[in-house]
């Protein structure tokens, strides 16, 4: 087993030098949307089918008849400059009790106007039958709202996503993730040998040895690893670095990560902080040679050479 190891590590040295003197590998990144302001508010209105833009400005209506006029005036500003609301000749528009509960907890959050205005109508789009929920997304243009506004929003994130889930269930989850992504932010879970990250599964079933050589040569990757009966077994599709942190910080006994290179397994144990543990190797691990992070001490990052 040990030489084995070592004949692996040898193999991929080689190859690395090679690659080295190849075409450089271009970072794993998506592109992330951007827009201004008024050109975003617009797609997310004109996103939405004639009886839903009706829906839209009755819910922000009501907002305005209560004394809360920010998304009529947004409304007027950045989509539709001929709009106008009135209180003193308004009539008290008439609600369901789901549009004003989402309003009314959307509202006490304080949230910027053109992320408001971009969540008001996603669950505006949301109250009837809909295909893919990440397909509304990317149509009402609310990756660039909420990508544009993140540093503002992030500390309520997940209050955003619980009135969501709270209103239209866990399906709508799938959009969450998909903007979670786009930030930086995973939500990661571990049953058995896979691995869930941001509602993708990821499925460990593949021995280290036998994926090893076909792995991208790339150190900045990383993949989702398991340990079970006294081995390493792999996903063989990468994941960015900030999902193998948050893999890590589970300090989950058996689920890790998994790299190419000592130094990228290294770095990413220091970022977690405390220090680390390490280079070491056991029986339980198949030999392959590792590292800890003291803050994070029960979870592995192992790595090839």
């Amino acid at each position: 087993m040990k030489n084995m190891k070592k004949f692996i590590s040898i193999i991929l040295c080689l190859i690395m030098v090679f690659s080295l003197t190849s075409t450089a590998f271009a970072a794993n990144t998506k592109p992330v949307p951007t827009g201004d302001v008024t050109s975003t508010a617009k797609q997310a209105f004109e996103y939405l089918n004639q009886e839903q833009q009706a829906a839209f400005l009755r819910q922000i209506e009501a907002l305005a008849w209560s004394g809360d006029t920010s998304l009529t005036d947004f409304h007027k500003t950045h989509v539709d400059p001929n709009y106008s609301f009135n209180r003193s000749t308004a009539t008290t528009p008439i609600q369901t009790r789901a549009a004003v509960d989402i309003a009314g907890q959307l509202q006490a959050l304080n949230l910027p106007s053109a992320v408001y205005y971009g969540l008001l109508a996603f669950s505006t789009a949301l109250g009837v039958p809909m295909g893919n929920v990440v397909d509304v997304v990317i149509g009402l243009g609310l990756a660039a709202i909420i990508v544009s506004n993140w540093e503002a929003i992030s500390g309520v994130w997940q209050d955003i996503v619980d009135i969501f889930v709270d209103a239209f269930g866990s399906t709508v989850m799938s959009a969450f993730y998909y903007l979670q992504g786009l930030v930086g932010v995973y939500t990661v879970t571990i049953s058995g040998s896979t691995i869930t990250v941001n509602g993708k599964d990821y499925v460990c079933d593949e021995d280290a040895e036998t994926v090893a050589l076909s792995m991208s040569r790339n150190g900045h990757t990383y993949y989702p690893a398991y340990r079970t009966n006294n081995t390493v077994l792999v996903c063989p599709e990468d994941i960015p670095r900030k999902a193998a942190l948050e893999i890590m910080r589970l300090n989950h006994s058996r689920a890790g990560v998994f790299t190419i290179q000592s130094n990228y397994a290294q770095s990413l144990c220091q970022t977690l902080g405390g220090g680390i543990r390490g280079p070491e190797g056991e029986f339980a691990s198949g030999y392959w040679m590792h590292y800890h992070s003291i803050k994070y001490p029960y979870a592995h990052c192992w790595y090839i050479s």
